[in-house]
């Protein structure tokens, strides 16, 4: 009910500001992999959202073809 795809859908059905990416392949494992591996997207996210002013809706799924396929998806958003 209140999962990650659930909540981007409802943001977006409201008109609010977000990136929503989606980890093909990946299980739960890489759940708290966006803060750490991902920072550069995060600092991007602040400047357009925050200081550029920009109102985007983005959503966006990442592969790794090197990486070994897991069971289960995950996914995780970064919301203003």
């Amino acid at each position: 009910m209140f999962g990650s795809k659930s909540l981007a859908a409802r943001f977006k059905k409201r008109g609010f500001n977000y990136i929503f990416l989606t980890m093909a392949d990946k299980g739960h494992s890489v759940t708290g992999s966006p803060m750490h591996d991902n920072l550069d997207m995060i600092l991007w996210f602040i400047d357009r959202y925050v200081y550029q002013g920009k109102h985007w809706q983005l959503d966006a799924t990442l592969k790794d073809q090197n990486a070994p396929v897991e069971k289960g998806g995950s996914v995780w958003g970064v919301v203003e």
